[in-house]
């Protein structure tokens, strides 16, 4: 009895040994870890830029060998490692690995790309397919259109960078012409590369003139951007944007000064003017009676004449007539006055003719005094008006670059922000449950333009059989 419960111990310790090794290498099948992933996808694209299909490389940095799983929609998978199988349900991928590199290609079940390519030829301002193209010689304009493709994850759209290559023979192609590509010689080949910024599209375009026009399919790749911007030390040149801001802020209350010296020289020449317009009026005004009154006394100068030749004619006679007598001795003394007075007011007369012939002159030539007093006073109004705008100018060119340095700083903060995609965390193209993604990167070409290679048929001797070399050993 003791014999049989050892034995039937014996059999359940044995049985318990083996349940643990079992699941010993059942947990190690089933433990592998990886630390990162990379996806390479390749897509191949028809002339016109419609996908034809998208197969991804898959790149598994396996840090403990067993069983991991992976996920992605894909028609078919190629284990690119070794020969072991790769089991899949539905986009549920199990593997088997050792530690290291492991690599997989999986054929995606989608067709859709993150971007959209249109491509469009135009043989002498007439559309033509590129299957049409091959052969033919004119004015050939390729254009190129990429926007983004909604249904795919906007995130490759908003980080990624796209460079778009067309290769053109030299041979083929002559004046070739692009607004937006870059251009680089390789071999006997044109190279036109265009860059599209994150967030963007691209509108662009090739001209050249072919002949017998054939051309190698047009490259695209897309990487997330990241660029390594080493800024300047600003510190001087915020030093020299300081000094430059003092000296706008001097500029500024000089202006203000002048703006207040020519208002006042501007106030000045128009009470100027305006006393010169009434000295010009006042001097017209005396000209104008001038002629009056020199005939007037040209009138009394003559009266006068008149008058004491008349009196001397009398008193001449009442001398005779009444000789020593009170009355002739009374009017010779009133000739006699009249004579002087006569004389005084000729000369009085002809001072009066003088003056106003002066004053003719005075009025004639202050009219061209006043018209430049006058010039002068508009000119000084001018001079306010503009000087004031300047002073404007300058307060606001002040009020600008009081904080100029900053200013700069935050522009160039601003323009780097643009550019900063440093947060970015690759996501995976085929699968939102995939972990540890590293990178992802797009590689795309177009089919060729090329003719139908012409395959010669070459016909191969009939060999004999070894009867009929037989036969003819014994036939001379």
């Amino acid at each position: 009895m003791r014999t049989n419960k050892k034995t039937i111990l014996s059999i359940l310790l044995i049985a318990l040994m083996l349940t643990q090794i079992f699941n010993s290498k059942v947990f190690a099948e089933s433990s592998g870890a990886f630390s990162s992933k990379e996806e390479v996808v390749y897509s191949t694209l028809n002339t016109d830029g419609k996908v034809n299909g998208i197969y991804v490389v898959n790149i598994l940095d396996i840090t403990k060998s067993g069983t991991i799983n992976d996920y992605g929609n894909y028609l078919n998978i190629k284990n690119l490692t070794n020969l072991k199988n790769i089991n899949s349900n539905e986009d549920n991928i199990t593997i088997n690995v050792e530690e290291g590199k492991f690599y997989y290609q999986g054929n995606a079940k989608s067709t859709d790309l993150p971007w959209i390519f249109n491509i469009k030829y135009t043989l002498d301002n007439k559309e033509i397919q590129a299957k049409d193209l091959t052969g033919k010689s004119g004015k050939l304009k390729i254009e190129i259109d990429t926007t983004q493709n909604k249904i795919i994850d906007s995130s490759f759209y908003q980080n990624y960078m796209i460079q778009i290559s067309v290769t053109l023979d030299n041979n083929k192609c002559k004046s070739i012409t692009s607004e937006s590509g870059v251009f680089a010689n390789s071999g006997k080949n044109k190279l036109i590369t265009f860059t599209v910024m994150p967030n963007t599209d691209l509108s662009a375009s090739i001209t050249t003139d072919v002949s017998d026009f054939e051309m190698k399919g047009i490259t695209i790749t897309a990487v997330p951007f990241s660029m390594t911007f080493d800024l300047p030390d600003t510190k001087e040149m915020t030093k020299d944007l300081v000094t430059l801001s003092e000296a706008i802020t001097q500029l500024n209350a000089g202006t203000i000064g002048l703006v207040e010296g020519v208002k006042s020289l501007n106030i000045g020449m128009n009470q100027l003017k305006d006393g010169s317009n009434n000295y010009q009026a006042g001097i017209n005004a005396l000209n104008n009676q001038s002629s009056g009154l020199t005939e007037a006394s040209k009138n009394i100068n003559d009266s006068l004449g008149t008058i004491n030749s008349s009196l001397n004619a009398l008193s001449e006679q009442l001398a005779v007539a009444m000789p020593n007598t009170e009355i002739s001795m009374s009017l010779a003394q009133i000739s006699q006055a009249l004579g002087l007075l006569t004389t005084n007011y000729s000369s009085f007369n002809d001072g009066l003719t003088a003056y106003t012939g002066g004053l003719s002159q005075l009025a004639t030539s202050y009219n061209s005094i006043n018209d430049g007093i006058t010039s002068m006073a508009n000119g000084t109004a001018s001079l306010y008006g503009g000087i004031d705008k300047m002073a404007a100018g300058t307060n606001e060119l002040n009020n600008q670059t009081k904080d100029l340095p900053n200013q700069i700083d935050t522009a160039i903060n601003k323009l780097m922000s643009e550019y900063d995609f440093s947060d970015y965390k690759p996501i995976s193209f085929v699968s939102v449950k995939n972990q540890n993604v590293k990178s992802v990167q797009f590689i795309i070409s177009t089919e060729k333009i090329e003719k139908e290679k012409v395959i010669e048929k070459v016909e191969v001797p009939k060999k004999d059989t070894f009867w009929e070399r037989l036969k003819k050993l014994f036939i001379r």
